[in-house]
């Protein structure tokens, strides 16, 4: 095989030269003063060899730029593994209550574009110390997700400075969802937002097992601050359902109503939406100015709805009338549907009336 192309290659090569000294040709080259006169085969030997140089060059070139971009990929990738280990350091130790050295690696992760926004939005999240400030404001200027949590932690840190209007000013933009009606929760107890908070009551599902037991406490003290009935109304429809069953606190409350008829339509409207005992006997103890409304109204529910809450009611309503033996015969047929506590505290108080203290003292002792 060798030496069949070795034969080719000298048939190839006599035949070339004896075409080239045959009629060698000849290209003239002429540019300003200068000219250039060579035969043909020569220049397309030159032009050959000007393509193969140019060829390699190119290769050359390609490998150089090459290895250039594999460095920058290389240096990329470790800046980048390098700042993930700040960003998991910096979360780690925040988790263990080392929030300064946190902070000091979760600044270092704010280099990076890819890990910036998260690294931000933990320095804005919690007691992040003088980090914090510098956190929200980037926050600010971000995306609109950003924006909202920028917002949301300044609502935090204006209410747990007292600022409430500040902190009401930065719920307002904020979406409805789990976490921020939490936060929301706490501005409109603070600023005895009732309204708010009896349309928060209605929005959540799960309204009375996320109330903790302070914000109770802080409602339920709110009572102190009401100034007219339009506030008592929206501060009642605001109450969870377990003030709902405090018999003595809703008669605080509709006691203190301006407007006798206006409390006979709350508490009868505040009735049908939470149909609790407490409501049914606190309705049939409003003033006696509504005392025959009243009396419509609860005989309208024992022929529509008879039951031991309006049986109480009927009981309750004797009672404020110096009824007690009716009383007595309306509250023993609501007990025995329904042992209740509030039933067997006026039951007791009727026989005490009808000076029966003997049947007074064993319902009481049954409580």
């Amino acid at each position: 095989m060798r030496r069949f192309l070795l034969l080719i290659t000298i048939i190839l090569a006599l035949a070339i030269g004896t075409i080239t000294s045959r009629s060698p040709g000849y290209v003239l080259i002429a540019y300003q003063d200068m000219m250039l006169q060579t035969s043909l085969w020569v220049a397309v030997f030159g032009l050959l060899v000007l393509l193969l140089a140019l060829r390699w060059f190119w290769v050359i070139l390609q490998t150089v730029l090459g290895t250039k971009n594999k460095l920058a990929v290389w240096s990329d990738g470790r800046r980048t593994a390098k700042v993930l280990n700040f960003l998991g350091k910096g979360v780690t130790l925040r988790e263990l209550g080392e929030l300064k050295r946190g902070n000091r690696y979760l600044s270092q992760a704010l280099s990076l574009p890819s890990t910036k926004p998260v690294a931000l939005a933990l320095l804005a999240t919690g007691d992040a110390g003088d980090a914090q400030l510098p956190a929200l404001d980037a926050l600010a200027l971000g995306s609109q997700p950003q924006k909202e949590l920028a917002a949301l932690n300044r609502a935090a840190l204006a209410l747990k400075a007292g600022l409430t209007e500040l902190a009401a000013e930065h719920i307002a933009v904020l979406p409805d969802n789990p976490k921020t009606l939490v936060l929301k929760r706490q501005v409109w107890l603070a600023a005895k937002n009732w309204p708010q908070l009896a349309k928060h009551k209605t929005a959540v599902a799960k309204f009375d097992e996320t109330l903790t037991l302070a914000e109770h406490e802080q409602l339920v003290a709110g009572r102190r601050s009401l100034t007219n009935d339009a506030e008592r109304q929206a501060w009642l429809n605001a109450l969870p359902s377990i003030s709902l069953q405090d018999d003595g606190l809703l008669a605080a409350v509709f006691e203190d109503f301006d407007q006798p008829k206006l409390a006979e339509n709350s508490c009868r409207t505040l009735l049908e939406a939470s149909p609790t005992l407490a409501l049914y006997l606190v309705y049939a103890e409003l003033s006696p100015e509504t005392q025959v409304e009243r009396s419509r109204q609860i005989i309208r529910w024992q022929q529509h709805a008879p039951g031991a809450n309006v049986l109480a009611a009927m009981g309750a309503l004797a009672a404020t009338a110096g009824k007690h033996s009716e009383a007595v015969t309306h509250y023993s047929a609501s007990l025995a549907l329904k042992p209740a506590v509030l039933i067997r505290v006026r039951l007791a108080r009727s026989f005490l009336a009808l000076g029966d203290p003997d049947s007074a003292l064993v319902h009481l002792q049954a409580l």
